[in-house]
Formats: structure tokens, sequence, C-alpha cells
């Protein structure tokens, strides 16, 4: 009999056990499992959304303020170079020899194999022993018809120096300009057609900054616009002086050309930032300039978020263009409304928010 009360008594006592657990996990949560916690944002009214400052880095290389592209006006074959960076070079010095490599076994008086150098030599020196001859007649022999014959040779000995000289100028290459080699595009050996760029020289004596912007940007600067140069830590003030009006093949993108405002000791060559302040306007009055961040664009709608009574509150937007990184919208809002600029992805309407 004792063991029979025993086993009823565990059995209840298990039974209870199981009762009590089931109510415990079956227990609403207390209200506070049920609060939001308010997700913080940032805020811009919508009057100060008329106006979007906006600063852009480009990098920006170090160039002479004057600066000429050597290039080449012959085809052929480099047979010598005296072209390396960082070198500086005065006017009318050798940079590179063009020839043409086994067109001959022998080179020419002007040390060239090229056939056309050797043949223009050659015109000239006939032309040189006509006007010698045309010379000797005359004076054997004065006459209209000798003095004549004299003259004539002298032009042709004139005209097959000046063939000879300009097919020289076309093969051994010299600096247009003294300052210092910026650009190395050839080497001894290299087979290069007319036209192709050899060397670029920089006048060292003057400066100039040169990057590359969207077209985009091109509306809101001009000749005379500040521009901060970054280097390292230090800042140099410059004004735009040259805007390309044609992009670039590759890139798309326009060259624009800044002056320090004092002079600079920055190395020709080297890569630094350019930065440019813009201001973009809203061209409508009830138009905003917003950061495409802010902006929910959907399917069927296009929203924003502003803040009304601590919370997130919904408004359709009206999407007029989108320029970069920001966008001009529609929106009726009063001046003082508060637009929610970043901390936006996470929210809903009615989402509870704090401001920063």
């Amino acid at each position: 009999m004792k063991k029979i009360i025993f086993a009823l008594a565990i059995i209840a006592l298990i039974l209870g056990g199981a009762i009590f657990i089931r109510q415990r996990n079956n227990k609403p949560e207390s209200s506070n499992s049920n609060s939001f916690q308010p997700i913080k944002v940032s805020i811009k009214t919508a009057e100060e959304s008329k106006l979007f400052v906006q600063k852009i880095e480009y990098p920006a290389i170090v160039s002479g303020e004057s600066e000429a592209m050597v290039n080449a006006k012959s085809s052929g074959t480099i047979t010598a170079v005296n072209i390396s960076i960082g070198n500086f070079v005065n006017a009318g010095q050798f940079l590179a020899k063009i020839d043409e490599i086994g067109a001959n076994l022998s080179s020419g008086k002007n040390n060239f194999e090229s056939s056309q150098i050797q043949t223009l030599e050659l015109a000239l020196k006939q032309a040189k022993e006509n006007e010698s001859l045309a010379k000797k007649n005359y004076k054997n022999g004065k006459s209209d018809t000798t003095k004549t014959a004299w003259d004539i040779a002298k032009l042709q000995t004139k005209s097959a120096e000046v063939a000879l000289s300009g097919a020289l100028d076309s093969r051994n290459i010299i600096a247009p300009i003294s300052g210092r080699i910026t650009e190395k595009y050839v080497s001894v050996g290299d087979s290069i057609n007319i036209g192709q760029p050899l060397a670029k020289i920089s006048n060292i004596n003057s400066t100039k900054f040169q990057f590359y912007v969207d077209q985009e940007i091109l509306p809101y600067i001009k000749i005379g616009y500040p521009v901060n140069i970054k280097e390292g830590e230090k800042i140099i003030p410059c004004r735009i002086k040259n805007i390309s009006p044609i992009a670039d093949d590759t890139t798309k993108r326009f060259l624009i050309e800044a002056t320090a405002n004092e002079k600079t000791t920055s190395l020709i060559g080297t890569i630094l930032s350019a930065e440019i302040e813009i201001t973009k306007k809203s061209s409508k009055g009830n138009s905003l300039i917003l950061p495409i961040s802010a902006i929910t664009i959907g399917q069927n709608e296009n929203y924003i978020f502003i803040v009304e009574n601590d919370k997130a509150k919904k408004i359709n937007v009206n999407i007029l263009k989108i320029s970069g990184e920001t966008a001009e919208i529609e929106a009726d809002l009063p001046s003082d409304s508060q637009i929610i600029i970043s901390g936006n992805k996470l929210l809903g309407d009615q989402t509870p928010v704090e401001t920063n």
C-alpha cells in the first residue's frame, strides 16, 4: 500500500512540474520586448535642401606650364636615343635618330642607311657638280646663255640642299624647347610611324596641375574657378586656367588645367589630388536636391522619409533629374520639414527615430 501511495505522489509531482513549465513558456512577453529602439538618423531641412554643396576629388598630375610633345616626322626604326625621364634638355638638343635598318649595306655621308637620305645626298652631290661646271662655262665664255645656265644650276643645288636638310631634320629628332623629360615612349630598336609620340618635355620653371572631370561637372565650373590641390597635409590654392572643350576618347572626361596662386615646388610628374567644391541649386520652387542614398527608388513609387513626432514618415516624391550622386526631386514640404538624409535604409513608415 505504501508503495502505491509513493508512486502516486511521484506521478503528481511530475505532472505539476510539467504544468508549471508549460505555463511559464506560454507567459506573454513583457512590454519591453515589444518596444522598438529608435533608429539614429541624420536630417536636413527642406530649406537647406534647396542647395547642395559637394566636394569632389580627382587625381591630378603635376606638369610643366609649357609642354612640348615630340612626335616622329618619319617612319623607320629608332637607332639612337638620348631620352631619359627626369633629364633636363636644351632647345635644339639631339634626342633620337630614325633610320631604316638593312636598307643598305653601308651608311651615306650623313651616317644614315636610309635609301631616301642617300638618294638625296647623291642628288645634292650631282647638283653641286652641275653648278661647278656651269660656273666654269660662264667664266670661259660670258654670255646670257651661260649666265642663265649657271643661275639654274645654283637654284637646283639650293633645292637639293633644302630637300636633304628636311629629310635629315625628320630623322634627327631634336628638343623643341628647354625643359625636363617627363614622358618617354620609345627605345632603341622600336619601329615607329609618322606622328607617333616619342617623348614629352615640360618647362620646369613653372608648373600646372592637370586632371579630368565628368561632363556633369562642367556647368558648375569656369575659367578662374577655385581648386584646392592636396599634397599630403598641404593645401595649394589654385585657379582653373583651361577647360578642354573636347572629351578624352578613352575616359570620356574633360581635361582641366589649374595653376597655383603662388609659386609651388611640386615635382613634375607627381600624382596629387584636386578638390573642387560645387554648389547645386534647385531649379523649381518646390524642388529639392538630395543625395541619391536618401531616396528609395522603386518600380511603382519613389519616396523619402521625414521626421514627424519622433517617427519616420514616408513621403512620395517625383524625381526630376539625377546628376552623379545627387537627385533633384519634387515634393511639397514646409521649409522646416526635417528630411532624413542618412540612416533611412532600415526605416518604415512610423518607425521611431532619433536625430543625430
